[in-house]
């Protein structure tokens, strides 16, 4: 045997060690074994030999573990100080997938394809939703195929319940949500679809999933749901319609179980500056005046990322509460009366639109200047895009009150790095939202006292 070969042999081979099997068989050049290799045998040395020239085990660990980094380090922003005790809070993730169905190299024209590959972004994409200790779940862009064979079966192993709707018509991927067994119990699964047969705006196939869950800690009752609205930049009516339809929706089932607080997470495909986050967070908007392309604000990031034809960045704010990960410049500026002949109006059932659940809080919002909302300027950071449209949004009453304990903080543009992800150690073109809320205590009732 030479000692390429006898080198070879020396290695454990990658297809065998992830997946307990390899095509070659006993024809494969590597180490079908889980034990550690031998060491490698001098240049020159005969089979047997003692002692050797061995490969340092740093090189020899980078070339045979396919995810030798960690992912991102990222801070942990503490809250406003939150009401109750530790036993009232919970987690809650937030996480647009990349499905394996919508994965091709001509939109990530920057990443290797192996990294591309769902063997390869699998084990990353499951160890960071289980490292983020959260008590509730809410993914986007989970392929069905997936939830069945992958996701839901290492999930349920760790303690997690969980319930899936596709998309309609002849997609193949959706959304979830997980809850975690130890925390919430389920009454309730709410399924939305936003396509309604005959509807001249409501005809896409995007839908939402919602669970009614009990605080078992505490007994409060909690509406969490998860959505992913149509990402044409140029269909803001589509975008207004199921925000309208959904959120209507949810109040109807919230009303049910006596207006308890109600989380909704999300892809919405809309900055902060757009008018579909000024109608989340304001509760309503006159959009007569918004040209129907401009909804989203998606159209201004992809202009200004378009300039120079570099793909850099929009501008951010570095000095901002999000710190160097940045901070989203800006906020929604009602427009004028439209005077140019290319305006694209709303329809005009759709010009006065409304968040059914009330003006929502944005827990990624921080304290910031009257300038800008204090989201964060990156959400989601490739080669097409970069910009934040991932929010967890909620809403709670003086009854029942509800208060963001804490979030994990962004990464900075320095460690997305110029390539931007899916990349070698994270496996979504997407960011996940951490977020710990705290059940507060509702306020005492004074007693009148008379004399």
């Amino acid at each position: 045997m030479s000692y390429a070969q006898t080198a070879a042999r020396n290695v454990v081979c990658r297809n065998f060690a992830q997946g307990g099997h390899c095509r070659f068989a006993e024809r494969c050049r590597f180490l079908h074994s889980t034990a550690a290799p031998p060491r490698p045998l001098r240049r020159g040395a005969q089979d047997g030999s003692a002692g050797g020239l061995s490969v340092p085990q740093h090189k020899r660990a980078r070339r045979d573990n396919p995810r030798r980094q960690h992912a991102f380090r990222r801070r942990w922003i503490p809250g406003e100080l939150a009401e109750g005790t530790e036993e009232s809070r919970f987690k809650v993730l937030n996480l647009n997938l990349l499905a394996d169905s919508l994965v091709t190299f001509e939109h990530y024209p920057g990443t290797p394809k192996r990294f591309l590959s769902w063997q390869y972004r699998s084990g990353g994409l499951m160890k960071h939703i289980l490292s983020s200790d959260a008590d509730l779940l809410c993914l986007q862009e989970v392929d069905h195929a997936h939830f069945e064979s992958f996701y839901s079966p290492q999930l349920e192993a760790a303690g997690y319940r969980g319930q899936f709707k596709c998309r309609t018509g002849d997609k193949r991927d959706g959304c979830a949500v997980f809850v975690r067994g130890a925390s919430f119990s389920v009454s309730d699964w709410v399924q939305v679809e936003c396509f309604v047969d005959g509807h001249p705006v409501l005809d896409r196939d995007n839908v939402a999933l919602g669970a009614v869950c009990t605080h078992k800690a505490t007994g409060r009752t909690l509406l969490v749901a998860t959505t992913h609205l149509l990402f044409n930049p140029k269909r803001g009516d589509v975008k207004i319609a199921q925000l309208n339809f959904l959120t209507e929706m949810l109040q109807r089932v919230r009303a049910d179980h006596g207006h308890c607080p109600v989380i909704l997470t999300g892809d919405f495909n809309s900055t902060p500056v757009s008018a579909v986050y000024e109608v989340m967070t304001r509760g309503q908007l006159d959009a007569s005046h918004v040209d129907r392309r401009e909804v989203s604000g998606q159209g201004e990031v992809i202009r200004q990322m378009s300039r120079g034809g570099k793909r850099r960045p929009p501008p951010y704010d570095r000095d901002g509460p999000h710190g160097a990960s940045g901070t989203a410049l800006g906020q929604f500026k009602p427009p004028s009366p439209p005077s140019s002949p290319r305006f694209v109006p709303l329809p005009a059932e759709l010009s006065q639109p409304k968040c059914a659940l009330g003006p929502m809080k944005s827990a990624y919002a921080l304290p910031s200047n009257g300038g800008s909302t204090g989201e964060p300027a990156f959400t989601t950071y490739h080669f097409n895009f970069k910009g934040a449209v991932d929010y967890v949004f909620y809403a709670d009453s003086e009854s029942q009150p509800l208060r963001p304990a804490g979030i994990l903080g962004m990464p900075t543009p320095a460690q997305l790095g110029q390539m931007g992800v899916p990349n070698e150690v994270w496996s979504s073109d997407h960011l996940s939202l951490l977020t710990e809320f705290s059940f507060g205590q509702p306020p005492r009732e004074n007693s009148a006292t008379s004399m």
